[in-house]
């Protein structure tokens, strides 16, 4: 949890990992409201839920190792499919290309 001044505007920056996780830019509308119990507020979105952009994913996906150059990721796209009778059956081919034990 973050703890956040609010401003004498009564206004509060939300920290911007937060707002990457709900797709919110600068700029974006939200609705706030008190919730249920009456002991919180809630901001959520005013857009409709569900539709976040490919950006939301950003900082999401963690890689291991050397980077790949997206000749090589293309190559491995078409690559044969891993079979678990070829031999270093252990991982797939993407793994290996990757690094990954």
């Amino acid at each position: 949890m973050t703890t956040m001044t609010l401003s004498e505007k009564r206004q509060v920056v939300l920290p911007a990992e937060l707002c990457r996780q709900v797709a919110l830019s600068p700029g974006a509308r939200v609705q706030v409201s008190l919730a249920p119990d009456g002991a919180d507020i809630l901001i959520r979105p005013a857009a409709a839920p569900g539709k976040k952009p490919a950006s939301a994913l950003f900082d999401r996906a963690r890689h291991r190792g050397a980077p790949i150059a997206i000749d090589r990721l293309q190559e491995l796209v078409y690559a044969p499919v891993w079979l678990p009778s070829i031999p270093d059956s252990s991982s797939s081919p993407v793994e290996r290309a990757c690094g990954l034990p």
